[in-house]
């Protein structure tokens, strides 16, 4: 029997970067939902009838952070993969996001570096 579609939520406001994003990961044959900031991330994480396995966001978009994203979304879904994006190098751990490990992903990177990210953000979900 094939393993399900693995689904990633892509939050960021740069529409050119969520569509790179959505291609790469398309053609690695996962599910994708696009949102262009934190409140149509949050609506998306808020349908339970939506599965989302791994949420991809940028750092820095217009009023929410991806961290406080993630923060919120990992309190609604505790066993969703978290990968974070910056053009800023992030030097120190990034607290107060509960649940499993986030990966830390710098702008720019190549298509690799995006699903060697997914993947770990999968391999640490916490599957209940």
């Amino acid at each position: 029997m094939p393993s399900p579609v693995k689904t990633v939520l892509v939050a960021d406001d740069d529409t050119t970067v969520r569509a790179f994003i959505a291609a790469a990961l398309e053609r690695q044959g996962f599910a994708v939902l696009l949102a262009p900031d934190a409140d149509a991330a949050i609506e998306f994480a808020n349908d339970d009838g939506i599965p989302i396995d791994v949420l991809v966001t940028d750092v820095t978009m217009p009023g929410r952070s991806g961290i406080e994203l993630a923060r919120e979304v990992r309190a609604m879904r505790p066993s969703m993969g978290v990968v974070l994006m910056s053009g800023w190098r992030l030097d120190h751990p990034v607290d107060g996001i509960p649940g499993r490990a986030v990966e830390l992903l710098e702008k720019p990177f190549d298509l690799s570096a995006l699903a060697r990210a997914v993947e770990r953000a999968l391999e640490q979900r916490i599957v209940r």
